[in-house]
């Protein structure tokens, strides 16, 4: 494929607001289009804008994400509504309800684990067919896909240009949303080469964050904290908390371009040690292992 629908050779078009994201553009000019709800536009690595409630490709409602530090890539929120005929009663009770009150959503959850999760999984697999078919009418047959694995796949490519669909990163109990990644990476992402002193406090930290049972309740993963740190304030726990969350979010970015080849994984290993150089090697091999498997296709 190289003629590229939707002005992809020039960007991202939103539809609303009206807009073009172009490619190649600094984040102080990108931060200036459309007012996205969330402006960091500062120049250090990790500034951000995310455009709230936005449509792309005649009409696809959804949330945008771009980052200064993976340039020439938009991540793309395709939500699940709750009020949606395919999720079942007890994936709708949990999802409204984690719109109200997240803390009465996680008790619903823990009471109700194998069965809102089973809900929830067979709702989004209905949702990622159902815009796997509306992507194929606006982007026409997907360059590759696979749809027999548990969290299926597709990608287009339209010459540079890369669109890649897939489930998004599932924390339960949390939001249900499906992800695009769309990317034109002419000059790779450059690895940044910074003196590193790991924390060993930190990175224990981390480790107790990336724990999965830990990481789905926040109350018990300040318990572990707790216990290894017992001098720990819960301000520093929540500074921990948002910290983590932030390498979880730059590393499932990583893996979706190592995914689709646009960055191998040496270098996208060196990106995640130039952000985050308090952690070890071994907690940087896991950071990044973990992001591949969360964004499994």
């Amino acid at each position: 494929m190289n003629d590229a629908p939707f002005q992809l050779d020039q960007g991202l078009a939103l539809e609303r607001p009206i807009v073009l994201l172009r490619w190649d553009a600094p984040i102080d000019v990108l931060a200036r289009k459309g007012r996205p709800a969330k402006n960091h536009s500062t120049p250090e690595p990790g500034a951000f804008l995310v455009w709230k409630d936005g449509s792309i490709f005649n009409g696809l409602q959804c949330d945008i994400l771009y980052r200064s530090d993976l340039p020439n890539a938009f991540r793309i929120n395709l939500h699940l509504a709750s009020s949606s005929e395919d999720i079942s009663e007890g994936a709708k009770e949990f999802v409204a309800m984690h719109e109200k009150d997240p803390s009465a959503a996680l008790e619903l959850f823990l009471k109700r684990f194998d069965q809102t999760r089973k809900d929830l999984m067979n709702s989004i697999r209905k949702g990622y067919h159902d815009y796997l078919a509306e992507l194929t009418n606006r982007l026409g047959p997907p360059t590759g896909f696979d749809n027999k694995i548990k969290r299926p796949w597709a990608r287009w490519n339209f010459g540079p240009v890369c669109v890649s669909f897939r489930i998004g990163e599932i924390e339960f109990p949390g939001p249900l949303f499906l992800v695009l990644s769309i990317s034109k990476p002419d000059t790779p992402p450059v690895p940044l080469d910074i003196p590193r002193v790991p924390d060993l406090r930190f990175s224990k930290v981390q480790q107790i964050y990336q724990d999965r049972v830990k990481k789905a309740d926040a109350n018990f993963r300040n318990v572990c904290w707790r216990e290894v740190f017992p001098d720990a304030t819960p301000e520093e726990m929540r500074e921990w908390n948002c910290f983590c969350e932030q390498m979880d979010h730059y590393s499932w970015d990583l893996a979706d371009l190592a995914r689709n080849n646009m960055i191998d994984e040496a270098n996208a290993k060196r990106m995640l040690a130039a952000h985050f150089p308090m952690l070890t090697d071994e907690r940087i091999d896991a950071l990044y292992n973990q992001a591949m498997y969360e964004t499994m296709w």
